[in-house]
């Protein structure tokens, strides 16, 4: 990497010192930066920042730094830009206290783009007057790396199986980084995740392979959807994959069917083990309103086809009325 420019002067570049920023021309004061090039020859796809804050004046208490960055192929003058789409937030609680701060994050900057690292002190930012800032940036330094950053947790295996009303979940890591605890999420529709059951306490920082298991009641015989949010002792957090849990089975004497690819983006397939015969076939929407219904001759192990394509994606209800009973399967078309 090779530095382009400080924003504002700074006091001694080979220390890597921010300079006071003093509100000419009308520019608000308080803000803080610097602009660097990927010139390393790879993709960097995580960064480290180290910096010192020192104190000029007292800081007033509450106050802080919040820290963003942009990625570009020119990033000259966007120190001052308000668009906050524009500003990618950098993680993290940054004191303007006397300390020094470490923070690494993923980031992606191809060969020869730019990329502008810019610091705001809440106290000060926004004004155009006197320069009063009560603090400085010191020994600014900042760590790329080609390689994504390390993740504070990495799975190995998460699974789940139905026992009656209970679910039992199970999921194992290899290593773990200031892990707090683990958060079960459940879904109907494998999209909008609710916490359900007691969070499970994490190993903390570990290089030694754990499992862990809990247990989950649920009233639906529905498919469930369940994902783990794993949260760390800053509250960051990372979530694992989605499994799916099948429903539970049908009442002895009433018709069963399993249908898959479920999500699906068209067409779904009903399995069951009914003989041969004709059984109506009826979509409903999630909102209760019927989408469609037909009569369909089936083959004993062949699936019942239903097409999906012209819908809109959401949660659907497949009745299949057959000789024995008549069974309701849960359908989501992505």
């Amino acid at each position: 990497m090779s530095l382009v420019n400080y924003i504002h002067n700074p006091a001694v570049v080979g220390d890597r010192s921010f300079g006071f920023s003093t509100g000419n021309q009308g520019n608000p004061i308080g803000y803080y930066g610097v602009r660097v090039k990927n010139d390393t020859g790879a993709e960097i796809k995580s960064m480290k920042i180290e910096f010192d804050v020192k104190l000029i004046h007292d800081a007033k208490a509450g106050n802080g730094l919040v820290l963003s960055y942009q990625v570009g192929s020119n990033l000259e003058n966007v120190l001052y830009t308000t668009d906050i789409k524009e500003w990618q937030p950098i993680p993290g609680v940054f004191s303007n206290k006397a300390e020094t701060h470490v923070v690494e994050f993923p980031i992606q900057v191809a060969i020869g783009q730019e990329f502008f690292i810019r610091l705001v002190d809440t106290h000060n930012a926004g004004n155009s007057g006197q320069n009063d800032d009560d603090l400085a940036i010191d020994n600014f330094q900042i760590t790329s790396s080609s390689t994504p950053g390390t993740l504070p947790v990495t799975f190995t295996s998460f699974t789940g199986s139905r026992s009656g009303e209970v679910v039992n979940l199970a999921w194992a890591t290899a290593s773990e980084k200031e892990n707090d605890f683990f958060e079960v999420q459940q879904s109907e529709d494998g999209k909008n995740f609710t916490a359900v059951g007691e969070k499970v306490k994490g190993a903390g920082t570990t290089a030694v392979a754990q499992a862990y298991k809990t247990a989950v009641s649920t009233k639906s015989s529905s498919i469930l959807y369940f994902r783990l949010k794993q949260v760390d002792f800053d509250g960051k957090f990372e979530h694992s994959k989605v499994i799916v849990v099948k429903g539970s089975k049908t009442a002895a004497g009433q018709a069963s069917h399993e249908a898959y690819p479920n999500p699906t983006p068209d067409k779904v397939y009903l399995t069951s083990a009914e003989q041969s015969g004709s059984v109506t076939v009826t979509l409903f929407h999630s909102s209760g309103r019927a989408v469609s219904q037909r009569q369909v001759k089936v083959e004993a192990g062949t699936p019942i086809t239903l097409d999906l394509a012209g819908q809109a994606a959401g949660v659907y209800y497949v009745q299949v009325h057959t000789a024995s009973g008549k069974s309701t399967t849960r359908v989501v078309k992505q």
